[in-house]
């Protein structure tokens, strides 16, 4: 069994390890839930962008899906001048825990210096 957390509630809940990509709620009333918020077209279930980052639609609009979750998580509204930052880098990884907001001048500095990181190391085991 592993740990999940709960699509709509929040709150934490084991399955089947072969179960860990299907099952994405803890239990039928939030299943349900889940369910008619897809089937309102209110929230679609996504997809993934050529870029590595996914997408949904939220009451007929595009949006990126870890800014999305941002917003619902912290009751917030994120300008212009917010980014959403990828911890372990992985674009498509949009869990709570692996999300930070941050002002869009300090995300470019910091994308630079991890894109920096990463094109050395991998240009050195050449």
């Amino acid at each position: 069994m592993i740990n999940k957390k709960c699509e709509i509630c929040n709150g934490n809940f084991k399955v089947y390890k072969y179960r860990e990509f299907s099952t994405k709620t803890c239990s039928d009333a939030c299943r349900s839930k889940r369910h008619s918020l897809i089937n309102s077209g209110k929230v679609s279930k996504g997809w993934l962008g050529l870029n590595g980052y996914r997408y949904l639609m939220v009451e007929g609009k595009e949006v990126l899906e870890h800014r999305h979750i941002v917003e619902t998580h912290y009751g917030i509204k994120l300008g212009k001048d917010k980014e959403v930052h990828h911890k372990n880098g992985v674009r498509s990884d949009n869990r709570i825990e692996n999300l930070e907001v941050m002002e869009a001048s300090d995300h470019a500095k910091l994308s630079a210096i991890e894109g920096w990181k990463t094109r050395r190391c991998a240009t050195a085991s050449l």
